[in-house]
């Protein structure tokens, strides 16, 4: 999967993800290989990604995530 995490001041791409983790409205949700096609309200949280040879966790403020195709788009005003 692609993970892009998208703000008005840049835009990050990672590569070969295999799980990402989001703050969801209603509580967090996982994302694996492929999901079905979704658009989601994001609250202030963390976000976590697992790839093959690394993981990471980063904060997000409120926004949307896009899932289709195996690419998540997390788009946000700013980066907590």
């Amino acid at each position: 999967m692609e993970l892009y995490l998208i703000t008005p001041q840049e835009t990050k791409g990672f590569r070969e993800i295999s799980k990402v983790t989001l703050p969801g409205k209603s509580g967090p949700f996982t994302v694996l290989h492929g999901h079905a096609p979704l658009l989601s309200v994001l609250t202030n949280g963390q976000v976590s990604y697992q790839a093959d040879d690394c993981s990471g966790v980063f904060p997000v403020s409120n926004g949307i995530v896009k899932v289709q195709n195996d690419i998540i788009q997390i788009i946000t005003d700013t980066t907590l």
